[in-house]
């Protein structure tokens, strides 16, 4: 007489107790399969993981895995691609960025120039320095000066001042590249108060604040660069 299926397979109790039913054939069937079939608590057969017996198989946790390891392996298949990707990404941004500090470099500039014209009149052509001055005061924080003077030579090389079919005319004007310069040894805060000033003006408002030889310099020309950064706090 054929024996029944079901005395094979576990009691509807196995799945929440995981109990299984004392039989050696069960026992050797489940060994060698990697899954096996319950009933469930509605009485419903379900595929069950072999090492997780009393355990309903999720269908969503499976297609979960799936999907999981199919985007491991596009990840691991398209890992150059992706970093050349956001490479040249990089890029496009720093070039966007570049734009836009320039355009920020030129705008600081005309309003120092026009703040320069309005207070001393046009600047003299024979002038080949630039007298630079900024000052940050807070409560509580001090008094922080910065002071340039520079010629604010033009840059050459493929990012330079100059363009490739007038190599000896620059493109960019001297208080550009003045507030250029400037920037780059003090940052963007100082560039809020920002002002040029003439070689007299500078030198009679900040003459203590300039070593003597550089004061003994004023009315000659020369090549020079000079900057100097003072923080004093009396709070």
């Amino acid at each position: 007489m054929t024996e029944p299926a079901s005395q094979y397979l576990p009691k509807p109790s196995a799945v929440s107790t995981g109990e299984l039913i004392d039989s050696e054939k069960y026992q050797e069937i489940s060994n060698h399969s990697s899954h096996y079939y319950d009933y469930d608590r509605n009485g419903k057969l379900s595929k069950v993981k072999n090492d997780s017996f009393g355990q309903l198989a999720n269908p969503e946790d499976m297609w979960e895995d799936k999907v999981l390891k199919i985007g491991i392996e596009c990840m691991e298949r398209y890992d150059g691609a992706l970093k050349q990707l956001a490479a040249i990404e990089r890029e496009e941004l720093k070039e966007e960025l570049e734009v836009l500090k320039k355009k920020n470099f030129q705008s600081v500039a005309d309003r120092c120039m026009k703040e320069y014209a309005e207070t001393y009149g046009e600047m003299p052509k024979d002038e080949s320095w630039m007298f630079l001055e900024a000052e940050y005061y807070g409560t509580g924080e001090g008094k922080t000066l910065c002071l340039q003077m520079t010629q604010a030579n033009p840059w050459g090389g493929d990012n330079g001042d100059f363009d490739r079919t007038l190599p000896y005319k620059p493109i960019t004007t001297q208080a550009y590249r003045a507030v250029r310069g400037f920037h780059k040894l003090f940052g963007t805060w100082h560039l809020h108060g920002l002002r040029f000033h003439t070689r007299e003006e500078f030198f009679k408002i900040y003459d203590n604040f300039l070593p003597a030889v550089l004061v003994k310099l004023k009315d000659q020309q020369c090549m020079l660069e000079y900057f100097s950064e003072i923080h004093f706090n009396f709070a």
